[in-house]
């Protein structure tokens, strides 16, 4: 398995990450490298073995995901837990799996999903990302308590991602806390690196001084 591949789609609102799988046969006194997409994979690490458990739960896995996009939930949860049983040490699955259980509208189980994947791999981007875009859902619903909170947990994951901080400013504004959005806005600043980023900070600040509001 390649676990991590420059490979990236979006179809609809769902964004998709690759890895890949290659198979070594043995033939003989011969070993041959079976790739069916060795032309387009750009790999950011060497393939290391896996056993076939994993295999299975992999193939589980995406077809899980494939369910989720013809919006056969039911379905696509079952053949996730068929994944995880087969192989529970797997995070991708266990990520997929909060991203399914969100789309069926069980919050409190995707977030269970996401820091379990965490617990399991604490770089797993996708379920960071996602534990990220819980706050994100909360946010877009005016809801500025549980987007706070979901930001905050992002950051106590992963807290040297600015854009944790922005978010959270803009949910403590949804809440009227100007002086909670402030500090929060502040840290965002002290983390940007570039000074693009930066300047947009700092206009943000004074925005948010001026009208009590962030654009």
């Amino acid at each position: 398995e390649i676990d991590q591949t420059l490979a990236w789609q979006q179809r609809d609102n769902v964004v998709y990450r690759s890895n890949h799988v290659n198979a070594n046969v043995r033939i003989g006194m011969q070993r041959y490298l079976v790739d069916v997409g060795s032309s387009f994979v750009i790999a950011r690490r060497a393939a290391h073995p896996i056993s076939q458990q994993r295999l299975l739960a992999q193939y589980y896995n995406n077809r899980a995901v494939q369910l989720m996009t013809n919006a056969q939930l039911p379905a696509a949860l079952a053949h996730a837990a068929i994944a995880i049983e087969l192989d529970p040490d797997y995070p991708t699955t266990w990520s997929n799996t909060g991203v399914l259980r969100t789309q069926n509208g069980d919050v409190a189980g995707a977030e269970a999903a996401y820091l379990h994947a965490l617990s399991l791999d604490p770089r797993q981007a996708s379920a960071l990302f996602n534990q990220f875009m819980l706050a994100v859902e909360f946010e877009k619903q005016g809801d500025g308590a549980m987007a706070a909170s979901y930001y905050k947990r992002a950051i106590r994951l992963h807290g040297g991602e600015h854009r944790f901080y922005l978010g959270l400013a803009r949910a403590h504004v949804l809440d009227g806390d100007t002086r909670r959005a402030r500090r929060a806005l502040e840290h965002a600043l002290a983390l940007a690196k570039d000074e693009t980023t930066r300047a947009e900070y700092r206009t943000a600040l004074k925005t948010l001084q001026d009208t009590g509001q962030l654009q």
